[in-house]
């Protein structure tokens, strides 16, 4: 199973762990972004790691960061709803 979000490495430049909330459009974020000469090493070190190699996952902490990720997620699909009834609104 190939995971689209969690914990990520070398997600942002300069930070070695941190959560990604969409890991298919940080690639394309890279590759229509990040300058020619940095991409390979790049998408080569951007990797999601499995939850169950993440020691503390069972935490209230992990859970949290992760139900707060799921509400991200439910909230950014919400403002693409309401984005495209505005615009619809403008266009009748």
């Amino acid at each position: 199973m190939e995971l689209n979000q969690g914990l990520a490495h070398c997600l942002s430049h300069d930070v070695h762990w941190e959560y990604c909330w969409d890991y298919e459009e940080r690639l394309e974020f890279i590759k229509q972004e990040k300058p020619p000469e940095e991409q390979a090493l790049r998408l080569k070190l951007l990797q999601i790691v499995p939850d169950e190699m993440i020691p503390g996952r069972d935490s209230e902490e992990w859970q949290s960061c992760k139900q707060a990720g799921e509400a991200r997620e439910r909230a950014w699909q919400a403002c693409g709803r309401a984005w495209q009834t505005w615009q619809q609104a403008w266009q009748d």
